[in-house]
């Protein structure tokens, strides 16, 4: 079975195949540089997205895509952002892994910062983060 990365990049143009690994990573969306990455792509469609870089992806037009694929100025930008994502993901010196070395794969955690929270990209009501603070203040592990 492939995994939802691998069938997102079997429908993208070759040059803009790493934009599937970052759509599935919330990394993307910590600076206004790479979520432009997506943005710029087709803002109207970015919009009717609300910003949600995989479903942007799935919905724009391939003639589009194959235009960006062919861009240079497109091009370096997302090379130079996967090379940083790379970076970032093979970082073994890590302030969870001093602090939680158990974390890995195999027993993952969820980490919802108070930012994404905020727009909409991931909505949290007010009841769902009572409950958070109350579960966080007594240690328990979520």
């Amino acid at each position: 079975m492939k995994t939802p990365i691998i069938q997102l990049k079997a429908t993208l143009p070759s040059p803009l195949r790493r934009l599937a690994d970052l759509a599935y990573n919330y990394w993307w969306s910590w600076t206004a540089e790479r979520i432009s990455l997506f943005s710029t792509i087709e803002p109207t469609v970015w919009q009717a997205c609300n910003h949600n870089p995989v479903a942007l992806l799935e919905s724009v037009a391939h003639e589009r895509l194959s235009q960006i694929a062919e861009d240079p100025h497109y091009l370096k930008r997302l090379q130079a952002l996967a090379h940083q994502f790379d970076h970032y993901m093979q970082e073994h010196d890590t302030w969870a892994g001093r602090i939680a070395p158990h974390i890995s794969p195999e027993e993952p955690v969820a980490y919802f910062p108070l930012s994404t929270a905020s727009t909409s990209r991931c909505r949290f009501t007010v009841a769902d983060w009572g409950y958070w603070r109350e579960t966080t203040s007594n240690q328990l592990p979520i």
